[in-house]
């Protein structure tokens, strides 16, 4: 009570007078400026108390070879100590260093559990992350814990270290450390990485955990009555307790502990006489510690050794195969013994997994259960929905007889496989796709493959095609017939996993590709197509299947050229243009081949009658005219007028003028007229010609008719 008064007395003095307590460092480069607080707390356990416990005594074996194994529990308190400090000049005396992941960028609050032995108060403290000087802090003196707050600190995803040591002393410290949180991520004071001090004087020690090397010792019968000793260990994990400067190797050592509310197991071996055995396991057999429960360090247990200890193991059902399992795998450890037995078993698996066993979920901790006696234990790795998480699972199982007997642990491991295999479909030969169809070859093989990612392994991969039976895949499928086609798919794996069943259209196309030869403007005459130098060539291409991947062509035998533009031909006369189309397949179309004319020239004029340079009458060519004489022609009577249009595509009209006045229009390349107008004057007679790209020519003449 008075010790209660006390503790709140001095939790007053600190609320008020906080900043007498609390250092901060502002002014230098490596240190800011954090608010440091000081609160009581006489939370359980007290100031230095201690309590192990020996729980779970276990002995099995057979013949002459049998093991004690027992779990020894730190239910109280266990912290790192700074023992003897001195003045250093370098900062740091007695120290210990934390290395830690922090998994968020986040502003958090720091907090220690410490106390102080101090005969002398006010020791100083230096505490630091990441070499960041965050303050130094004074601990009351008062054998009592303390809440040490330093606030609002930020802290990056990443890994961190912190430091906390005494600091700038010129006397010895004591200072008591139970662990530290960093925002919710606590770290027991005794995991301490590295701790020591840089100072050369042999009292400066540095950090060390308390308490320490404490011993268990197995007993085969009651020590006090004339008991034999089995075995006397020490407990605990090893740590390293003074790490001096290299100069002072004698100042370096290990101990063991156990961390607070820590287990950790112990094991002796034993060769019995066939019989009744007591056994007693005590820990701290010396009284070396002052401990709230001393009631609890010592167990015992009676066995009959015989030669043949009871037996169990495990059989697996439904969705096995070997390691893997499905959250419906059923499960069932036996044991067996002539007297009886009963099993032990525990299972551990991945995080918020559950087993269900006698009507119950438990969840997969490792935590030990027992069966009923001469009943086989039967579970599911499930939960109530009927889900497990992926991982792996291990099961711990051990029979005991009715006297005590224990058989060797048994340890065997699975992998809960809940994900179905993925199959993959790709091809061997022609094939292509698009977002719509895949289209292949009636040579090209389709190839599944099927994969189940570090589950249990594909089983089987079945497929069908356009909705017939299923069958079983083994080697790659061809499909002959062209034409769109479905084919689906799935695979199962060892466990039953099925897959979701896949479907894809395929098209499959044997049919090369057709191109059409393409004018702008051309005639066709005498089976010649004729163009002239403005019509653009180009082709079209269609293919019912895949589609045109490109078309080539060539004039007159040159080298084949990609056709991607409509082009022209310039050279007059007659040219010879190939091409062919090929799909996205690769099927080529036969070589097709197309005659092509060029004429760039106007048509030719060949007029027959009246000739040039004669005399006519009455329609007959009479005589030449002589050279000098000032008309082409002379004509008495009528007249016909005849000729011929020569052209190398075609002559789609031809036009007779009589003074520049229309008399006849022919639409063939043939010229015939009768002139039969009564007249007695000069005249001039005009014929035009055009062909189909539009070339024309004019033949014009002077005449003298007399016609009455």
């Amino acid at each position: 009570m008075r010790w209660n008064v006390m503790l709140k007395i001095v939790g007053i003095f600190l609320v008020v007078g906080i900043c007498m307590f609390v250092k901060h460092s502002s002014s230098t480069n490596d240190s800011l400026a954090y608010q440091i607080t000081i609160e009581p707390d006489s939370s359980f356990p007290g100031w230095k108390e201690y309590d192990y416990s020996v729980e779970n005594l276990r002995v099995y074996g057979q013949g002459t070879e049998w093991h004690i194994w027992c779990d020894i529990h730190n239910l109280a308190l266990c912290e790192a100590r700074s023992a003897w400090g001195w003045y250093s000049p370098n900062g740091r005396s007695c120290w210990g260093e934390w290395d830690f992941e922090y998994n968020e960028w986040e502003i958090v609050d720091i907090k220690f559990r410490v106390g102080d032995s101090s005969p002398e108060p006010g020791a100083e403290y230096r505490i630091e992350l990441d070499n960041l000087h965050l303050g130094d802090v004074q601990i009351p003196a008062t054998n009592s814990w303390y809440i040490v707050t330093i606030h609002n600190v930020s802290i990056n995803t990443g890994s961190h270290t912190l430091f906390l040591g005494t600091y700038q002393m010129d006397y010895y410290p004591d200072i008591w450390l139970d662990y530290i949180l960093i925002g919710d991520l606590r770290i027991e004071a005794e995991k301490y990485n590295r701790m020591g001090g840089n100072d050369p004087n042999p009292d400066l020690r540095g950090l060390w955990v308390n308490p320490m090397d404490i011993k268990v010792q197995f007993w085969d019968g009651n020590p006090d009555d004339g008991g034999q000793l089995i075995s006397e260990k020490l407990i605990g994990e090893k740590q390293l307790v003074i790490d001096r400067h290299h100069e002072y190797p004698e100042n370096t050592f290990y101990a063991h502990y156990i961390e607070n509310n820590g287990i950790f197991t112990a094991m002796a071996n034993w060769t019995p006489t066939y019989g009744w055995h007591t056994i007693y396991v005590i820990v701290d057999p010396d009284n070396e510690l002052e401990e709230i429960n001393e009631m609890n360090n010592i167990v015992s247990r009676e066995v009959f050794v015989k030669e043949i200890p009871p037996k169990s193991w495990l059989s697996v059902d439904l969705g096995c195969w070997k390691e893997y399992v499905t959250p419906w795998t059923e499960f069932t450890i036996w044991a067996y013994d002539e007297k009886g037995c009963y099993e032990h078993f525990a299972v551990k698996g991945p995080q918020d997994s559950k087993f269900f066993w006698s009507g119950n979920y438990y969840e997969c901790n490792g935590s030990w259960h027992i069966g009923f006696n001469n009943t086989p234990v039967s579970f599911q790795l499930r939960d109530e929905k009927g889900h497990a998480p992926n991982g792996v699972y291990t099961i711990k199982y051990w029979a005991e007889d009715i006297f005590g007997n224990i058989e060797e642990i048994h340890t065997e491991k699975f992998k809960i496989d809940t994900k179905a295999p993925q199959t993959t479909l790709f091809f061997e030969g022609q094939h292509y796709i698009t977002s719509k169809c895949y289209y292949i070859s009636p040579s090209t093989e389709i190839v599944l493959s099927a994969s189940d990612n570090g589950g249990s392994g594909t089983k089987i991969t079945r497929y069908r095609v356009d909705n017939k039976i299923w069958e079983e895949y083994n080697s790659p499928i061809k499909i002959k017939n062209e034409g769109l086609h479905k084919i689906s798919y799935y695979s199962n794996d060892k466990t039953g996993n099925e897959e979701v069943i896949k479907t894809i259209d395929i098209w499959v196309d044997a049919t090369p590709p057709t191109t059409t030869i393409l004018f702008d403007r051309a005639y066709v005459n005498n089976a010649l197509t004729w163009i002239n130098e403005n019509s653009t060539i180009g082709f079209l291409g269609k293919d019912i299947g895949c589609g045109v991947n490109n078309i080539c062509y060539r004039v007159d035998n040159k080298s084949w050229i990609n056709y991607t533009t409509p082009f022209h031909l310039y050279k007059e006369g007659e040219h010879i243009i190939e091409f062919y189309a090929k799909d996205n397949l690769g099927i080529k179309e036969n070589i097709r081949k197309m005659k092509v004319g060029v004429d760039n020239s106007p048509p030719t004029i060949i007029l027959n009658s009246p000739k040039k340079g004669y005399l006519y009458l009455f329609g007959r060519e009479m005589a030449p005219l002589r050279k000098s004489f000032r008309f082409n022609n002379i004509i008495i009577g009528s007249i016909e007028i005849k000729g011929v249009v020569i052209d190398s595509s075609y002559v789609p009209k031809v036009e007779l003028y009589m003074d520049n006045q229309l008399q006849f229009i022919s639409h063939t390349n043939l010229i015939d007229y009768l002139w039969n107008e009564p007249t007695f004057f000069k005249h001039t007679i005009e014929i035009k010609s055009y062909d189909y790209f539009g070339y024309s020519s004019s033949e014009k003449f002077i005449v003298w008719l007399f016609n009455m």
